[in-house]
């Protein structure tokens, strides 16, 4: 599979899970003159419709060292939690039992996981829902702020010395995750439902949250 088959992988399995707007980050690979810190290019709600103009300047700073980062636009709620740094067979092993997306981003990072809710949630629902199941899964639990960046696929990862960044499932028959709304519930939330939801995201600034 081509790079940018992956990319258009994970774009339609968003699309289907009724995202229509993302967001876009580059960190570039040259720091700021002025303070040394990392540089960072922002497209904020791109319309998926939009997106093939955009691909080809994001693969050109990609090639060149720089680092590129997606997630639903920010600004409505959307049926779907992130997690990170799943290990490869655990990550996987949830695509098989819910609609999730699986992004191996590198061999030492493991994988991040869309999965798709039962129903729309806002960033404060999102952040508890991913903080609770991050603690389950063993996630990064500096990875869980409910509008949260993940790397697209397609690209290499130049955080991790420049390993392709793929979809390796995407799943959008199945399960629903519901959502549990007690603030620490005492059963899993990964409760089976074949509802349907409908869209949204965002980003992290800080630096885990760009991974």
């Amino acid at each position: 599979m081509r790079a940018c088959d992956h990319t258009d992988k994970m774009l339609l399995w968003w699309r289907g899970v009724g995202v229509d707007h993302i967001d876009i980050a580059v960190r570039c690979a040259r720091p700021s003159e002025d303070d040394g810190r990392s540089t960072w290019l922002w497209h904020r709600a791109v319309p998926l419709a939009d997106l093939s103009s955009l691909l080809p300047w994001t693969r050109a700073l990609n090639a060149c060292g720089s680092d590129v980062y997606a997630c639903p636009a920010r600004g409505s709620n959307w049926p779907g939690v992130f997690l990170d740094d799943l290990p490869k067979a655990n990550a996987l092993h949830l695509t098989t039992r819910y609609q999730a997306l699986c992004v191996h981003t590198s061999p030492a990072g493991g994988c991040q996981l869309w999965l798709r809710c039962q129903q729309s949630l806002d960033e404060k629902a999102r952040y508890h829902l991913q903080k609770h199941l991050a603690s389950l899964l063993d996630a990064d639990p500096g990875s869980v702020s409910g509008e949260h960046l993940g790397r697209l696929a397609g690209y290499r990862n130049w955080k991790r010395c420049g390993p392709w960044v793929n979809v390796l499932a995407a799943t959008q028959c199945g399960p629903l995750i519901t959502h549990a709304h007690e603030p620490d519930p005492p059963s899993l939330p990964l409760t089976p439902t074949r509802s349907r939801g409908q869209q949204q995201p965002g980003p992290d600034i800080s630096e885990s949250g760009r991974d």
